[in-house]
């Protein structure tokens, strides 16, 4: 499926789930936004980019609940849970 970024970023900023967002959930959705594949709409994160993009403050429990309400808003399918090797993700 192939996404356009820019579109996703537009959908997002004229409606109101912006003020549905915690700024993680934010800075997260962005991340991901910023490393999908355009063609295949989807991507894959390990922990260690996971830490140097969001930092080492942005703790597991913060980052399960992240993709949790993102997968909640219909704006991504999460593919693999974050407690394994790497996170696998489509966005919608």
């Amino acid at each position: 499926m192939k996404i356009d970024k820019r579109e996703l970023l537009e959908k997002l900023s004229q409606t109101n789930l912006w003020q549905n967002l915690s700024a993680e959930e934010v800075r997260l959705y962005l991340l991901l936004i910023i490393c999908a594949d355009e063609i295949r709409g989807a991507g894959r994160l390990s922990p260690e980019v996971l830490e140097r993009c969001l930092g080492s403050n942005f703790t597991m429990d913060q980052l399960e609940k992240a993709f949790r309400e993102l997968e909640n808003l219909s704006l991504l399918k999460l593919d693999v849970l974050p407690l394994g090797p790497g996170i696998e993700f489509s966005l919608l």
